[in-house]
């Protein structure tokens, strides 16, 4: 384990302060408001509703999903964004109890997207349910480049407003409840290979990465616990994983030269801290009723 001090004094498997903030909005059925410090997102749900003929699914409820960035017009990292949570969402919604109707998520970005950056080409994956990313035990690279410029930390915050709203307006069936995490792996200093594992990192610390990942798991009945004892979100919260949540890799995309084993490290500390954000939602909903 990492021993590393970063720049703003957090331990390597340290997250910044974790805002959760639920139903702020009024004109939605449930709303959320998610921050891993200064980078946050806002969310909001309505649904089910009447839905247009040419947009009715006879097998469940139409998911519309739309991202709003804090300025100029969705491009790109927008589409990124919503590909993401198409991918995630679905699954763990009882849509199919809602046939011929519309549910809508809208989810804000509260924070600049940065200018997209030159970041490090690698593989990527986006699956459900997960599989085992195939890598050699060597370093890997290719010329995909996941997220579409869109920083990690950023897709991490606003699937968990998502789910913030989603939680907040109760009026769908929800299998499980996703939260996601950024790491990265910090280069050298001479640039020439692989530094330390690094959770919740800021721009600067994902722009100089020799990899980044991002990883989604989904928490509730149907998945499997998380390992005891591994360090967790916030301040390494050593029991983090003791409880008696459960969780499942759902989504994951990955960017950079990286090897499996390192791989594999991210994808574990992922669970925890996965699991960590999924304990602050849980305080919070216990406080808001």
């Amino acid at each position: 384990m990492s021993t590393r001090t970063r720049a703003d004094g957090r331990a390597a498997l340290d997250v910044r302060p974790i805002m959760v903030r639920l139903g702020e909005l009024d004109r939605a059925d449930g709303s959320g408001r998610f921050a891993f410090g200064s980078t946050a997102a806002l969310a909001s749900f309505t649904g089910p509703i009447e839905v247009r003929l040419r947009e009715e699914k006879v097998e469940g409820s139409t998911l519309e999903i739309t991202h709003r960035p804090l300025d100029g017009i969705a491009a790109t990292p927008s589409r990124a964004l919503v590909t993401a949570l198409e991918t995630v969402l679905p699954p763990l919604l009882a849509l199919e109890q809602h046939p011929r109707s519309l549910s809508q998520l809208v989810v804000q970005s509260l924070a600049p997207i940065p200018i997209a950056a030159p970041y490090p080409p690698g593989p990527a994956r986006s699956t459900w349910p997960a599989e085992p990313i195939d890598l050699d035990d060597a370093a890997s690279s290719s010329s995909s480049a996941p997220h579409a410029g869109l920083p990690a930390t950023h897709l991490a915050a606003a699937l968990n407003a998502a789910s913030l709203a989603l939680l907040s307006a109760n009026s769908i069936a929800m299998h499980g409840v996703a939260t996601a995490v950024a790491l990265v792996y910090a280069g050298d200093a001479d640039g020439g290979g692989t530094g330390a594992l690094l959770l919740d990192p800021d721009e600067a610390e994902e722009r100089a990465a020799s990899s980044r990942h991002i990883f989604a798991w989904a928490f509730g009945a149907r998945f499997a616990s998380p390992r005891a004892g591994a360090v967790g979100a916030g301040g390494g919260d050593k029991d983090a994983g003791e409880g008696h949540g459960q969780g499942e890799l759902v989504w994951s995309e990955s960017a950079g030269r990286f090897s499996r084993r390192e791989w594999e490290e991210a994808c574990a500390a992922s669970k925890v801290a996965a699991w960590g954000v999924l304990r602050r939602i849980r305080a919070e909903l216990e406080t808001a009723h």
